[in-house]
């Protein structure tokens, strides 16, 4: 009598199991002769240290020439317009940080930082790159200790590899941040407070003096901020909201988040420089 694990066996569906199970065992076989050829390959890897070095090395080279350097000069630029925002507007509304005095532990880190940015970091020797941490928060309106309320939108930028990272990507964050700013600080102003106008001319007649209120109101920062929104196609309305965008988030953009990166992209567009092809 023919057991039930034989009459299974030649059951249609389980042969068609054991051809099914037959060609995997093929596809084990196959691959795993082809690992052993890779294994036995030279396989090249990634050696963080010696790039690391690599970076110091031509950041000091770099240190002992003239400062001609394109792409140093740019990067240097982005870095002092983002460091103006707080003292344009004030800190009550914008600060503008390095991630390690932001994060601490970031401080602990070799990234080996192709560029010196000391300068931004007070000359504090043997930090990463200077990566500025830009916050809007509205601290009239939104005392530190309520902050935990407010939601929070984060903007990034400079995250790719050098090759494929979007160059104009810091650029845009920045715009709109200075544009979230002047609605901002414009909405804050009041239109009717009026600056009282210069002295009128001896040789003119107050009576006939027209343009007394006239150049009043020209000097009014509230009139002329609205009057420069507009110019830029930013109505009233527009500008309540984004006002009220400032006034009621906390805006955390990370304009450069891999700055040696980021580095590497400015060298590549404007200088032609490869690291693969000078270092080897």
């Amino acid at each position: 009598m023919e057991t039930f694990g034989a009459a299974c066996y030649r059951h249609p569906t389980f042969k068609r199991r054991r051809k099914t199970s037959l060609c995997f065992a093929m596809v084990v076989l196959v691959l795993a002769a082809a690992s052993i050829g890779v294994s036995s390959a030279k396989i090249p890897y990634y050696n963080e240290a010696q790039e690391h070095s690599k970076n110091r090395q031509r950041r000091d080279q770099r240190n002992k020439e003239p400062n001609n350097n394109v792409a140093e000069q740019m990067l240097f630029s982005f870095f002092e317009k983002l460091n103006y925002l707080e003292g344009q507007y004030g800190s009550n509304l914008v600060t503008v940080q390095d991630a390690t005095d932001v994060y601490p532990i970031l401080s602990q880190s070799d990234s080996g930082c192709p560029v010196n940015t000391d300068k931004f970091q007070e000359n504090k020797a043997d930090l990463p790159c200077y990566t500025p941490i830009v916050t809007i928060h509205d601290r009239i309106s939104n005392p530190v200790d309520q902050s935990q309320y407010l939601p929070e939108v984060l903007l990034l930028s400079g995250i790719d590899t050098p090759k494929q990272m979007d160059i104009l990507g810091p650029s845009s964050i920045y715009e709109t941040l200075k544009l979230l700013l002047d609605c901002a600080a414009c909405e804050a102003l009041s239109p009717w407070i009026v600056p009282p106008a210069p002295a009128a001319s001896k040789t003119s007649s107050p009576l006939n003096d027209t343009t007394t209120l006239e150049t009043g109101l020209s000097f009014n920062p509230a009139i002329k901020c609205r009057t420069d929104l507009q110019s830029q196609g930013i109505d009233d309305s527009l500008r309540k909201w984004m006002a009220r965008l400032a006034a009621t988030r906390k805006i955390i953009a990370l304009p450069i988040v891999d700055v040696a990166g980021f580095y590497q992209r400015l060298e590549i567009e404007y200088t032609g420089y490869q690291q693969s092809t000078v270092d080897g």
